[in-house]
């Protein structure tokens, strides 16, 4: 499908469209008898009838194929299949399939029971179909899932059941078949049979036990208790439970041990003295020899103390008049050390100010200071032989010159200098930078160019900003017939820039007394003149 290719056509915008009014009417080929003329067939009609058809290929995904006459019933057919998710669409056939007699097959919802799909062939009802999904969610119960299908099992001889989980993955559910059911009833009644006897046995057995949890408040932190028993070990009777983590076993006393206690603690208490506070005090509850401290140890209501014997005051005696003669010791030492220090103004008298700080820089090997009036600030030492004389200060300025400043007053500036090596063949030497006032720099380049022959084209290896000063050097040539030349070099002129010049290299041959541009020669370059960095 293709617009108009041909002598005469327009661009859309310029295209004619059908008139806004007249009456719509169909077309003929008109009767000259009757004076009927035939139908005009306007280029509007025409653009219509194109824009449909073309308007369908395009809403279908196609691109428009001037070489292909069936894009439309291409689009049709992809548009119909869209929906269901093919490429051609082909509708359910009734009926006439392999192994199928040609009756109409009607399939619709049970019209009782909504969620079921009955059948009927040829108007004869067959009843409903198992659907997967019937009151899945109609009893409000969610995470229920379809159901997939229903067949017997060769291998298990059981039906199963099938539905996809929430991953979409099939689930198989055996289902019992009456077979397991009686074999399941069978052994319930078994196990109810042996269980009512254990029951008869464990009642009787209960009747003659105490509970173990009779008024346990486990919110007071109350434990069951598990056990009570006569102990053979210590001929007690012995009470059983579990603290969270293990047994505990406590023996319980008789009576006899308690009137032996109650006469024992009488005889104690004669022996004892008060613990009655006075008033607001502490009640005193005993007072003992501790074995691992070797000291009295002394009980009240609400804590304990250990209290001091008497060799404890005289050690901590002795040791506090060691401590007084170590210290004297160390005081003498502090003031000889402070007699030797340098001293420093205690105030600002105008003049001088308090060093807070005296310090050695570790890093830059200098001595500092630090004042409250200007900081901290290097010392700069100066020890200046006869004759000389000392720094006062030393500074940069703003381009980065030090500046020197001696007793006698005098400012001294020295630029910062910078080197390196010319090492690209065939320039060999090195270079010099030396900042000036302005920031900007002086550059000189030494370097020596082998194997001249005439003219040649140098390039500065480092540029200059303007052209520099330029001198030259060259090493004589004693020629093939050992005689002497002399040799003679320079740039030509208008050739010198920033960045290169022409070369003008000869040499006087006293063989036939004329100059001679040839050769191969080794000449020397010094150039001087300012950079920008």
């Amino acid at each position: 499908m293709e617009l108009i290719i041909g002598t005469g056509t327009v661009v859309e915008a310029s295209r004619d469209t059908m008139p806004a009014t007249g009456t719509p009417g169909w077309a003929t080929d008109g009767d000259p008898a009757s004076s009927i003329p035939a139908t005009d067939f306007p280029a509007s009609h025409y653009n219509m009838t194109v824009a449909e058809m073309v308007q369908v290929i395009l809403d279908a995904g196609l691109t428009l194929d001037r070489t292909n006459w069936g894009q439309l019933s291409a689009a049709i057919q992809k548009m119909i299949a869209s929906p269901y998710g093919g490429t051609i669409f082909t509708p359910v056939q009734q009926g006439g399939g392999p192994n199928q007699t040609t009756d109409k097959v009607n399939l619709g919802q049970d019209s009782t029971y909504e969620g079921l799909l009955r059948l009927s062939i040829d108007g004869v009802d067959h009843g409903t179909l198992l659907s997967g999904t019937y009151l899945a969610t109609i009893t409000g119960t969610t995470g229920d899932l379809p159901g997939m299908g229903l067949w017997f099992q060769a291998a298990s001889q059981r039906p199963a059941f099938t539905y996809q989980d929430a991953t979409r993955l099939p689930k198989i559910i055996d289902l019992a078949i009456n077979t397991d059911v009686q074999t399941l009833q069978s052994n319930q009644s078994s196990f109810q049979t042996a269980q009512t006897n254990t029951n008869a046995t464990l009642s009787a057995d209960i009747s003659q036990c105490v509970s173990g949890v009779y008024g346990v408040s486990t919110a007071s932190g109350d434990r069951q208790g598990k056990g009570l028993y006569q102990a053979g070990g210590s001929a007690r009777p012995t009470f059983v439970y579990n603290n969270g983590t293990t047994d505990v076993y406590s023996a319980l006393a008789y009576y006899a041990d308690v009137t032996a206690l109650s006469a024992t603690l009488s005889t104690d208490i004669n022996n004892c003295v008060s613990g009655a506070a006075a008033s607001g005090d502490a009640q005193g509850l005993k007072l003992y020899q501790s074995v691992g401290s070797g000291r009295p140890h002394f009980f009240y209501t609400g804590g304990d103390e250990y209290l001091a014997t008497y060799t404890d005051v005289t050690t901590v005696q002795a040791n506090l008049t060691s401590f007084q003669t170590s210290q004297a010791n160390q005081n003498s030492t502090f003031a000889t050390e402070i007699a030797s220090k340098v001293g420093t103004n205690g105030t600002n008298d105008g003049t001088n100010s308090p060093i807070t700080y005296l310090g050695h820089n570790n890093a830059s090997g200098a001595p500092f200071v630090i004042s409250s009036l200007v900081g901290s600030y290097r010392i700069i030492p100066s020890r200046p032989g006869s004759g000389y004389n000392a720094i006062s200060n030393m500074s940069t300025d703003s381009v980065g010159n030090i500046i020197l400043s001696d007793s006698s007053g005098d400012d001294n500036s020295y630029a910062p200098v910078l080197t390196g090596i010319i090492a690209d063949s065939p320039y060999f030497g090195w270079w010099k930078k030396t900042k000036l006032p302005d920031g900007t720099y002086l550059l000189e380049q030494w370097f020596a160019l082998s194997g001249i022959t005439g003219d040649y084209a140098v390039v500065f290896p480092i540029p200059f900003a303007s052209p520099p000063v330029v001198t030259f050097g060259v090493s004589d040539d004693t020629g093939s017939s050992n005689q002497h030349k002399n040799i003679f070099a320079d740039y030509e002129t208008g050739t010198l820039t920033g960045t290169g010049m022409t070369l003008d290299v000869y040499y006087y041959d006293s063989t036939n007394g004329a100059c001679t541009v040839s050769g191969d020669f080794t000449i020397h370059v010094h150039a001087t003149g300012v950079v920008s960095n």
